[in-house]
């Protein structure tokens, strides 16, 4: 019998529809198996890790679950290499955050030539930086806070009170996480606004990136005010923004955040800190 054109292209559709059918069907058969694994959490939260690890579902029915706030822990439904590769991201990344002391001081300047012991260390080069005949600490203070949280604290300066308020951005783990001592080099590193000051303190800033390598860095957002309303007022309360500035700051370096021109005798006030681990992450 003869086949006409007709039927041989009728005949191998069908083929080809029922080898994809079985194609099909055997890969499905062969597809790894989806297992479910709910994973606690102790430090991270769940929306967090959530999003931490979604990229790593691939799986058309795979997903991460949260159930809110109110539950330490996520569930992941994927095959068991990626449920176990999730699960090790989590350990590495569930850890409570570092807390750090920052050290600040306010210091004046202005045409009174007295040096001041207690700004030894800086005085050379504030000198570098500005033009004042003298420069002497107005006050100093210190607070704690660690990556995401805001903090505030209040500088008596005579009969004047100027408030700091912030927040810790982020906080980059260098060597002290793992155990290993930082490398921090001696002096200050000068920033001016967050800018170098000059080419001279181009090194510095370079010799600084190492060292937030090595000991660590923090992203800081901070605000300088005036506080009004005599010693009642409250710690850290807004007032009049003399100074407003956010710039990442190695641990264990003093900077000198910027300057304001307050005025009355006092012509420039200048504010440095020092961050500092208070409390190494853990695990």
């Amino acid at each position: 019998m003869k086949m006409t054109s007709h039927s041989v292209l009728h005949g191998a559709l069908a083929c080809a529809l029922t080898c994809a059918g079985v194609s099909a069907a055997a890969g499905a058969q062969n597809a790894a198996p989806l297992v479910t694994k709910t994973i606690p959490l102790r430090h991270l939260r769940a929306i967090d890790a959530a999003r931490l690890v979604s990229p790593y579902v691939r799986t058309a029915k795979g997903g991460v679950y949260d159930a809110g706030d109110g539950v330490q822990a996520v569930t992941v439904i994927e095959t068991a290499p990626v449920v176990a590769r999730i699960d090790s991201i989590i350990r590495a990344n569930d850890r409570s955050p570092t807390v750090l002391v920052f050290r600040f001081q306010l210091i004046a300047a202005d045409d009174t030539p007295a040096r001041d012991p207690a700004i030894d260390s800086l005085e050379a080069t504030l000198r570098s930086l500005f033009s004042y005949r003298g420069y002497h600490l107005l006050g100093q203070g210190t607070t704690t806070a660690g990556e995401g949280e805001g903090f505030s604290l209040t500088v008596a300066a005579g009969e004047e009170r100027f408030g700091i308020l912030g927040e810790v951005v982020r906080v980059q783990d260098g060597d002290w996480a793992s155990g290993r001592a930082g490398n921090s080099p001696a002096g200050p590193l000068i920033v001016v606004d967050g800018a170098v000051a000059n080419a001279e303190h181009a090194a510095a800033v370079a010799n600084a990136q190492q060292a937030a390598r090595d000991a660590g860095s923090t992203r800081v957002r901070v605000r300088l005010t005036r506080v009004s309303g005599g010693p009642s007022q409250t710690k850290g309360s807004d007032g009049e923004t003399l100074l407003s500035t956010g710039l990442t700051v190695p641990i264990g370096q003093t900077v000198v955040l910027g300057s304001a021109a307050p005025g009355g005798r006092t012509q420039a006030l200048i504010l440095t800190v020092r961050p500092e681990v208070a409390i190494p992450s853990r695990r």
